[in-house]
């Protein structure tokens, strides 16, 4: 069988494993500790926080067939929950979300989601590839601590448009059009409380402000009772003050939150911020599939698409069909 090295092990990694472990020897390399990317969960005893994908949406056949499984085993579950929208500091619409939204969510955490599709796959965690190479007419990946890995017929790079560049061979069909994606950062800031702050919503979507999110992560289906919120900056606000320095975003955050839902949150009693330096695209080629059949390299990411779960989950099968269909016939 055909070996593939597929570099990253967020929605897009597994996805693509999931598609080609029939037809290929698959072997996954992460440079964190664990898997699932911006779907994860940060943990600070006691408290808990979906820090990177908040929910996500099914809307293509696909990934509605994709997800199945997970549904049938409720390792995913619909989110019902009561939103509200903010304009600046004051409400401007008030609903709940009824069954037929379909706001998914893994239980008990957005983390269970990555663990659930990682099971029977070869996976190298604390892996951090920092080269791809030619040798001979197989791929070697080398890590950042000089180890390698050798004998690979396909690479998939999963990685975020920027580190793709880095980690691409020039040779690579679309090496030059790698540019052409652009992604921003986002900021979200985790707050845990001792006692509850009795808020009239679980999520709340909000414009004209230096935040856009707010989510009662403790209301959650399957969470613990330990009080949480999550707050996601705007995306403006983080381009233009990235490089302040955590202590003076996490204090600036804290007090537009604070504004926003008229609650002290200096009662809070964990208090962290996690930057996500490349989280969503745009400028995108729409639905380019990018995949270099004569080098055997291939890159795939929501900002192929655009910047949600599903977009990762669209990309990751465009690559997968081409490449399964390229190896049968071979």
């Amino acid at each position: 069988m055909n070996k593939i090295a597929i570099i990253g092990t967020g929605i897009c990694g597994l996805t693509c494993a999931h598609y080609l472990k029939e037809v290929a020897d698959i072997t996954l390399f992460e440079k964190a500790r664990g898997v699932g990317g911006r779907i994860s969960t940060r943990r600070a005893d006691p408290f808990c926080f979906d820090h990177g994908a908040q929910y996500f949406t099914a809307q293509s056949k696909e990934f509605k067939t994709f997800i199945k499984p997970l549904l049938k085993q409720k390792i995913i579950v619909p989110w019902h929950s009561r939103f509200v929208a903010f304009q600046k500091y004051n409400v401007a619409k008030r609903l709940s979300t009824s069954i037929d939204d379909k706001y998914y969510i893994g239980v008990p955490s957005m983390s269970s989601i990555g663990k659930y599709l990682v099971d029977g796959l070869d996976i190298r965690l604390s892996t951090h590839i920092s080269n791809v190479d030619l040798n001979g007419n197989r791929w070697t990946l080398t890590t950042k601590s000089g180890e390698r890995h050798d004998g690979f017929d396909w690479v998939i790079v999963t990685a975020p448009a920027p580190q793709t560049i880095e980690l691409m061979p020039s040779v690579f069909k679309f090496y030059d059009e790698l540019d052409d994606y652009e992604m921003t950062s986002c900021v979200s800031l985790m707050l845990g409380f001792e006692k509850p702050l009795n808020l009239s919503f679980d999520c709340a979507k909000i414009t004209d402000s230096d935040i856009e999110w707010i989510s009662v992560n403790s209301n959650k289906p399957g969470r613990n009772d330990h009080y949480s919120l999550l707050v996601q900056a705007s995306t403006h606000w983080v381009d233009q003050h990235l490089n302040d320095g955590r202590e003076a975003i996490l204090k600036h955050l804290s007090k537009e939150t604070s504004l926003t839902i008229e609650k002290d949150l200096s009662k809070a009693v964990h208090k962290d911020i996690h930057i996500w330096r490349f989280s969503r695209g745009y400028n995108q080629q729409k639905s380019h599939i990018l995949v270099d059949k004569k080098s055997k390299l291939a890159a795939c990411g929501d900002w192929c698409v655009g910047s949600d779960v599903e977009s990762a989950f669209t990309s990751a099968f465009n690559v997968s069909r081409v490449i399964k269909e390229f190896l049968l016939n071979e």
